[in-house]
């Protein structure tokens, strides 16, 4: 299986000329799309929209996860409705097989230390979300 992966798109309706050509690519030499968090700006339906319509002119399976970026509006369900009612597979403390492999995700929390801690943009709860992921991949079925 080719896989093409991304982070921290931002994706608006102006910065799709900026990633055109690698959407080209994907499209032509990947047989999965990952897409690891920060797809849009605020985390807005609107901003969603767009990536959808740019995402579905690939035609290549999507599994995403959403990053703190997507949480910012509090409206994170919504715009897993959306990417769900295209087909994309949103991972949320989930796991998905694929062709004998699998994947597992859910939504990063802020970190660094002193100076260097990162604000809370987009960080409504608990940051004890992380330990999902740890579980998730020990509880793996596949043996893989």
């Amino acid at each position: 299986m080719r896989i093409a992966a991304t982070a921290d798109l931002h994706f608006s309706p102006q910065s799709y000329d900026r990633i055109r050509d690698q959407m080209n690519r994907v499209r032509d030499e990947a047989d999965l799309l990952i897409l690891a968090g920060d797809l849009t700006n605020y985390g807005r339906p609107q901003e969603m929209e767009s990536l959808l319509n740019a995402l579905v002119r690939i035609r290549v399976p999507v599994v995403a996860v959403l990053g703190n970026h997507d949480y910012e509006s509090d409206q994170q369900e919504e715009l897993m409705r959306m990417m769900t009612a295209e087909g994309i597979k949103v991972l949320d403390g989930t796991g998905y097989e694929r062709d004998g492999v699998g994947f597992a995700g859910t939504k990063g929390f802020i970190g660094g230390f002193g100076r260097g801690v990162l604000t809370a943009f987009g960080e409504r709860g608990s940051p004890s979300r992380s330990w999902r992921l740890g579980s998730l991949m020990g509880d793996g079925n596949s043996g893989r």
